[in-house]
């Protein structure tokens, strides 16, 4: 592996160590204050978006509460090994680059917008079925 190369990934690796850093600090923050971001979508609207109940969902993978994570957001809650190897693999496919081909990146793409729209799917649905939340 070249020099160039190497140094961009400890780049990329301590900017992941620090939001993970930063994650965990928000985390602890939220579990003892019970202070968070607020949704503005659902300030607004009053409905939940895809996203709603992140932060819960980490607070309580935080203390190991794998029901109660579950219960605040389902779908990402199902989904978070998938977006950890898509993580991985939009980084392999960024740092490889033409040496993988152009499948990969292919197929890399179409997951992730297929996710997306399952996402989206998932933001509509869990406000007309509130189970789904």
């Amino acid at each position: 592996m070249d020099e160039d190369l190497s140094e961009k990934i400890r780049k990329r690796v301590r900017l992941y160590a620090a939001v993970l850093l930063l994650g965990t600090v928000y985390c602890i923050w939220v579990r003892f204050t019970g202070l968070g971001i607020p949704c503005p979508i659902r300030l607004i609207t009053g409905w939940k978006c895809p996203g709603c109940g992140i932060t819960t969902l980490f607070v309580r993978l935080f203390c190991l509460d794998i029901p109660g994570a579950f219960e605040a957001n389902s779908f990402l809650f199902l989904t978070l090994p998938f977006l950890a190897l898509e993580l991985v693999f939009s980084e392999a496919c960024y740092y490889l680059g033409s040496r993988i081909g152009r499948l990969p990146r292919l197929v890399n793409t179409i997951a992730a917008s297929i996710y997306v729209v399952c996402l989206i799917a998932f933001g509509i649905l869990r406000n007309i079925y509130p189970f789904l939340s």
